[in-house]
C-alpha cells in the first residue's frame, strides 16, 4: 500500500468511525514504571460501545500529543507504527487493542493516551527508570587532574549527569582499591602525594542495573628529589675526584647545575662534576640544583628548584715556619741564654699533625707530639742549621729550617766563673813598644835574674818540639806566682822588628780560623786582633791564655818584667 493509498484509507475509517453515547475508553499499563532498554506494553478497552474506524494510541511530546501507533477497529490490524512501537487487537478480547513498545527510551518517560470512536481514554504516565550516567570533575579551585605533592584536600566529585531514580550510593576505587562508599559523590584526597597518581573510578548506584561509572587518571607533579650520594667526601690534594648529581621528578628535570657555595657561579651544567688535580682550596660545599616545571590543581604552572650539598674535605701535608718563642724575636741568641725556645708553627695542615721532629745540623733532636724544641743553655755548639718536620699521616710531612747564630764576646768564651781571689780578664803580652813578643824573645827574658825556660817544667827543647807538631802550644808555669799559660800561633821566625809581609797576614789569619776551629771564639773578634796587631806592629801576635784556656792572671803577668800588659775586655 503506497502511502497515498494509506491516507485515503485513514480518512475513510476516520470518517466512519461511530461515536456511542454512554461508552468509554481505557489505558492501563502492566505497572508504576519501566526499565530503559525493556520492553512495556499498554492496553486500550473501549467499553459498552462499538466502534469503527481507528484506535489511536499516542504520547505527550514536548505539550501535545502524537500519535505513535494505529489500528483499524474492525479487522485489528495495524494501520501505521514502527519496529518500536507495535499495535494491535487482543486476540480473544472483545473491543481491546495493545501497544508494545519493544525497547523503552527516556523519552517514552512521558503521558499516554487512547483514542476511539472519538472517545479519548485516561492519561497514563509512563516512568521510565535508568541506571545514573555520571562524570568525574574536580572540586573547585582545582581545574584538571594534576595534582602538586603536599597539596591538601583535593576532592574529587562524581557528578550525576543522569539517573531515575537518584543514586543512593557512590563508590570510588584507586587502582582498583576500594577507598570510598557512601551517599556522597565526594572523594577527597588530604594530602598528595607521589602514590596519589593513578587511575581513579567511581560508580554511582540506584537500583538500576548497571550502576554508572566513570574514570579518570590523576597526575602527580612534584619537584626534583636530588641525589649527590655521599654528602661528605674526603680526598687527599693533588687526586681527582667526579662528583654524580641525579634528579627523580615530575615532569623531568630541565637542568641539573653544580655551583659552589660562596663563589657562586656554573661548574657544571649536566649533573657531572669533574674536579682534576685537587688543591687544598678546592674544599668548601658543593650545591647541585635540578629544576622542572610543575603544574598545580589550583595555582598552574610554575618553577620548582630542589637542592643537594657535598662538603669536600681536601687533606694535605703540613706548611710549617720556624719561629722563637717570645721573648725572642729572631734567631741570634746570647750565649749562655737559659730556655730558649723554637716552634715549628703549623700554617696550615689537614688533618692536624701529630708528630714533630726536630733536627741540628741533621741530627735528630726530639720526635713527639710538641711543635716546641727547647734549648736549655745555648752554648757555641748550639749555632747551626735546625729543622723541623711535621707530620700528619699525609706525604711529604711539612718541613722548614732556619739558621741559629750564637753571639758572644772574649768574655762569654774565657773567663770562667771563679771565686774573687781568681779574678780573670782578657791580655795580651807585649814587648816594651807594645807590640806582640816573638816567642824566642819571651824565652830569653828573665824572671827574677833566671831564665824563663828553667821555670818551666818543659824543657826549652820539648817546648821547642812541642811547638812543631801543633800550632797551639801549651806549657806549664810553677803555679805560684804564674799559672798555666799557653802560647797561641807563634811566629818564631819573625823579629819584632820586622815588617809583616802580605803572605804572613795571611797566615796569621789562618792561624785564628784554626783556632775557632779549636777553642770555638768568635772568627771576627779573632780577625780584627790580627788586623790592630798588623796595623800597630811589625810581629805575629802571641796570646797567653791561663788555665783551661783561659786568660793568664794578672799578677802573673805582672811577674814578667819589661812587659806592658793591655786588656780587651
Amino acid at each position: 500500500m503506497t502511502d497515498m493509498e494509506l491516507l485515503k484509507h485513514l480518512m475513510l475509517l476516520l470518517f466512519s468511525a461511530q461515536v456511542i453515547t454512554g461508552g468509554f475508553v481505557t489505558l492501563t499499563s502492566p505497572g508504576q514504571y519501566a526499565v530503559l532498554g525493556t520492553e512495556v506494553s499498554f492496553t486500550c478497552t473501549v467499553v459498552n460501545a462499538s466502534v469503527g474506524g481507528l484506535i489511536l494510541i499516542s504520547r505527550n511530546d514536548s505539550q501535545s500529543f502524537q500519535t505513535v501507533c494505529r489500528v483499524e477497529a474492525s479487522s485489528g490490524g495495524q494501520i501505521s507504527g514502527t519496529e518500536e512501537f507495535i499495535c494491535s487487537a487482543v486476540a480473544g478480547q472483545t473491543s481491546t487493542y495493545s501497544l508494545t513498545i519493544r525497547n523503552v527510551s527516556r523519552n517514552d518517560s512521558t503521558v499516554w493516551t487512547c483514542q476511539a470512536g472519538g472517545m479519548t481514554s485516561n492519561r497514563v504516565t509512563l516512568d521510565v527508570q535508568y541506571p545514573p550516567t555520571v562524570e568525574i570533575h574536580t572540586v573547585t579551585p582545582c581545574s584538571g587532574f594534576t595534582f602538586l605533592v603536599s597539596e591538601s584536600n583535593v576532592a574529587l566529585n562524581c557528578s550525576v549527569k543522569g539517573a531515575n531514580p537518584a543514586p543512593a550510593s557512590f563508590t570510588w576505587y584507586h587502582e582498583d582499591a576500594t577507598l570510598q562508599n557512601g551517599p556522597s559523590p565526594i572523594y577527597t584526597i588530604n594530602s598528595v602525594n607521589r602514590s596519589t597518581g593513578g587511575q581513579y573510578r567511581c560508580t554511582a548506584d540506584n537500583g538500576i542495573s548497571p550502576p554508572g561509572e566513570d574514570d579518570v587518571t590523576v597526575y602527580v607533579h612534584y619537584p626534583p628529589t636530588v641525589h649527590v650520594g655521599d654528602t661528605k667526601r674526603v680526598v687527599t690534594e693533588s687526586e681527582d675526584l667526579t662528583l654524580q648529581c641525579t634528579a627523580d621528578a615530575i615532569p623531568e628535570v630541565t637542568s641539573v647545575v653544580w655551583t659552589k657555595k660562596v663563589v657562586g657561579r656554573r661548574i657544571s651544567e649536566n649533573g657531572t662534576l669533574r674536579l682534576r688535580d685537587i688543591h687544598k682550596d678546592d674544599a668548601g660545599i658543593y650545591v647541585c640544583k635540578a629544576t622542572n616545571k610543575v603544574t598545580s590543581c589550583s595555582e598552574g604552572p610554575q618553577t620548582k628548584h630542589s637542592h643537594a650539598s657535598v662538603t669536600l674535605e681536601v687533606q694535605y701535608s703540613p706548611t710549617v715556619e720556624i719561629h722563637a718563642v717570645t721573648p725572642c724575636s729572631g734567631f741570634t741568641f746570647r750565649i749562655n741564654e737559659s730556655n730558649v725556645a723554637l716552634n715549628c708553627s703549623v700554617k696550615g695542615a689537614n688533618p692536624a699533625p701529630t708528630s714533630f721532629s726536630w733536627y741540628h745540623k741533621d741530627v735528630s733532636l726530639q720526635d713527639g707530639p710538641s711543635p716546641i724544641y727547647t734549648i736549655s743553655r745555648v752554648t757555641r755548639s748550639s749555632g747551626g742549621w735546625y729543622r723541623c718536620t711535621a707530620d700528619n699521616g699525609i706525604h711529604p710531612p711539612g718541613e722548614h729550617g732556619v739558621q741559629v747564630d750564637v753571639h758572644y764576646t772574649a768574655d762569654d768564651l774565657y773567663a770562667k766563673p771563679q771565686t774573687k781571689e781568681k779574678r780573670n780578664l782578657n791580655v795580651l803580652v807585649t814587648g816594651k813598644k807594645g807590640c806582640p813578643l816573638a816567642p824566642e824573645k819571651l824565652f830569653r827574658k828573665k824572671l827574677n835574674e833566671q831564665p824563663l825556660s828553667h821555670l818551666w817544667r818543659h824543657s826549652a827543647e820539648a817546648f821547642e818540639a812541642e811547638k812543631r807538631q801543633m800550632r797551639t802550644a801549651r806549657v806549664s808555669i810553677p803555679p805560684e806566682p804564674l799559672d798555666t799559660f799557653s802560647v797561641a800561633c807563634p811566629h818564631s821566625r819573625l823579629e819584632p822588628d820586622r815588617t809583616l809581609p802580605g803572605e804572613d797576614l795571611e797566615e796569621a789569619q789562618q792561624c785564628a780560623a784554626e783556632l775557632s776551629q779549636a777553642y770555638h771564639p768568635s772568627l771576627a773578634y779573632m780577625n780584627r786582633l790580627i788586623h790592630s796587631m798588623h796595623r800597630r806592629c811589625n810581629g805575629a801576635a802571641t796570646l797567653l791564655y791561663g788555665p783551661h784556656g783561659g786568660p793568664l792572671k794578672l799578677h802573673a803577668l805582672h811577674s814578667l818584667r819589661g812587659m806592658a800588659v793591655t786588656r780587651y775586655q
